[in-house]
């Protein structure tokens, strides 16, 4: 399925670029251009680059770039078809798209089946007898009734054949059912796998429901169960209640982070909006990539017992490797932010999150109570503990200053610590460190291009400025490069002119070679071209136009030598000299332009 290029046009007429690529990174204006951190790749000193009047992105870092749908499609991590329905909506222009094609179509269908799920489960929990205890269970720990709305939080019943018999009844088949993540198949029958549990449905940045997680309240099962991996979900790249906070995490450049479903939907009723979780597994470095499109600092408010502690020291390293800040909110003798809604009230909670520690302090804290500072195994023991933190910090003052700190908690020389630090970060260095390190920044896609050709450095001016393709092609025509990647630009200039296509967005469509792609997009991302157009375009013309003449009398003066031996009369001497010197009058009037 083809969406045509008028509606995708009046789409990228209609949305500002910055505005939108501005929603995931904070963008200053530089120029004639707007310039960010990248959000595909960890970076220190800006290299993201957006061009307004181009609407294209580019990393001059990690050279990913495209335009707006590739934008959304790579930030999201969404098919074709969901970029243009979100940019569509954005720009209040209707589009009907009746089918699309492979996975589009089951995304599609699981969500249209999640939507009915999650609503069905809410319902049974506000309204069906059977859900009273579990709806009186999160009453008592302090949840109202309009956060319950808010998160749509439901109840599955203890028949765990209700499911399937009641999406039966809705037309949706046992093949398709059976992929949903939904059930598990026993004695050739479709069992639901959330049966007896609280239902919290996750949800994604648009809160659309990819997933879900269940909480039992009896004693003889996992507490928490989550849906298996989708084509719709997977764990290590969402984050729970991001839906209801990643507006005001981008407003505010922070995010809390707490263990789970109750606490962050605690920390939501209490007003810190900017609360999400990870989904009942350890914090990735996917997801702290996600939290960097919207955060710059993060406030970490994990349990208080050893797994808490240690789910803190991972995060706190991973976030820093990405590039967040991170302070530490200290939960005292408390368990959870759930646990003090119910018991201390929603004033504990915001008081609480009022005095932090730093990450540095939590991560010294942590050491001294497992190793004794006062013996110099102890010591060397903390400072090791500390390495990986000062080690991830992105400047070499913040290093410099934690060392001296620790230093002096420590109680000794500043260059004996530097000189262990610099023999760590030697092991270390180079190598991957599977907790708390973040992998090496995405490559780019193409290779790294050089010079390029004459023919190549035309067409890319064309190709940024698309009203001379006009005057471009009743020159020239494909066969007037001997470059490869000219002649591919200029056929994909060729078949927008016929289609009536203008935006880069149809030419990206058309250029298969990715390096060629790559080279168009950083051009499109840089000035080389916004000067002297005009001539830039005219000269380039003559110089590709008088190499294939040349090229063609070349030819000609080698049949001409060796005429003798030709017996077709189509390349007797005559005709060979009549259209040398057809080409000698051209190359001359190329001459004198």
């Amino acid at each position: 399925m083809k969406i045509p290029d008028s509606i995708l046009s009046e789409i990228l007429d209609k949305v500002d670029p910055v505005e939108v690529i501005g929603g995931y990174v904070q963008l200053k204006k530089a120029g004639n251009r707007y310039w960010g951190l990248c959000p595909f790749h960890h970076e220190k000193t800006p290299s993201f680059t957006v061009s307004p009047d181009k609407g294209v992105y580019y990393c001059f870092g990690c050279h990913k770039g495209g335009g707006l749908f590739n934008f959304i499609m790579d930030i999201e991590s969404i098919s074709f078809i969901e970029a243009v329905k979100i940019l569509a909506e954005s720009a209040g222009v209707d589009i009907h798209v009746e089918q699309a094609f492979g996975e589009d179509n089951t995304r599609k269908a699981l969500g249209e089946l999640y939507e009915r799920v999650a609503g069905s489960f809410h319902y049974l929990l506000t309204n069906s007898k059977q859900a009273e205890g579990p709806l009186n269970y999160l009453l008592k720990r302090g949840i109202r009734k309009e956060t319950i709305e808010i998160f749509k939080i439901g109840y599955a019943p203890p028949d765990v054949k209700w499911l399937f018999c009641f999406l039966a009844k809705k037309s949706y088949t046992k093949d398709f059912l059976k992929t949903s993540g939904l059930f598990f198949e026993r004695d050739n029958e479709l069992l639901s796998l959330f049966y007896d549990r609280i239902i919290f449905p996750i949800q994604n940045e648009r809160g659309k429901v990819i997933a879900f997680g269940g909480r039992t309240l009896r004693d003889s099962t996992s507490k928490y169960l989550n849906s298996p991996e989708t084509v719709l979900f997977r764990k290590k790249d969402n984050l729970f209640g991001i839906a209801h906070a990643v507006k005001s995490i981008r407003q505010m450049r922070e995010f809390i982070m707490v263990e789970g479903y109750m606490d962050t939907i605690a920390m939501h009723q209490a007003g810190f909006l900017n609360t999400i979780a990870p989904l009942g597994t350890a914090f990735t470095t996917n997801q702290a990539v996600k939290l960097k499109r919207y955060a710059d600092n993060g406030i970490l408010l994990f349990d208080s017992d050893d797994a808490g502690r240690e789910a803190t020291i991972r995060a706190i390293n991973i976030l820093e490797k990405a590039g967040i800040s991170t302070t530490v909110a200290d939960l005292g003798t408390s368990k959870d932010p759930a646990d003090i809604l119910q018991k201390e009230g929603e004033k504990k909670l915001q008081n609480m999150l009022k005095y932090t520690i730093t990450s540095f302090q939590y991560l010294f804290n942590n050491a001294i109570i497992r190793y004794n500072r006062n013996t110099p195994e102890g010591k060397e023991q903390i400072a090791k503990e500390l390495f990986l933190y000062i080690y991830q910090a992105d400047s070499q003052v913040r290093r410099e200053g934690y060392l001296t700190i620790l230093a002096d908690y420590l109680e000794i020389g500043f260059d004996s610590l530097l000189y262990d630090f610099i023999n760590w970060q030697k092991k270390y260095s180079g190598k991957s460190i599977r907790s708390g390190h973040i992998e090496q920044p995405i490559k780019g896609s193409a290779e790294k291009t050089g010079r390029y050709s004459s023919e190549l450095f035309l067409m890319i001016a064309v190709a940024l400025n698309r009203e001379y393709f006009k005057t471009v092609r009743n020159i020239l025509n494909q066969d007037d490069f001997n470059d490869n990647s000219a002649r591919e630009l200029f056929i994909a200039l060729e078949e927008c002119f016929r289609n009536e296509e203008s935006s880069l967005e149809s030419l990206f469509s058309r250029i298969e070679n990715n390096a060629l792609k790559n080279l168009v997009i950083e051009k499109a991302s840089s000035d080389e071209f916004a000067m002297n157009t005009d001539k830039i375009i005219q000269d380039g013309i003559i110089v590709v136009k008088r190499k294939s003449l040349e090229k063609k009398r070349d030819e000609i003066v080698k049949m001409l030598r060796r005429s003798n031996n030709i017996t077709d009369k189509k390349y007797n001497s005559r005709v060979l000299l009549e259209e040398k010197m057809h080409l000698d009058n051209e190359l001359e009037k190329l001459r004198v332009r």
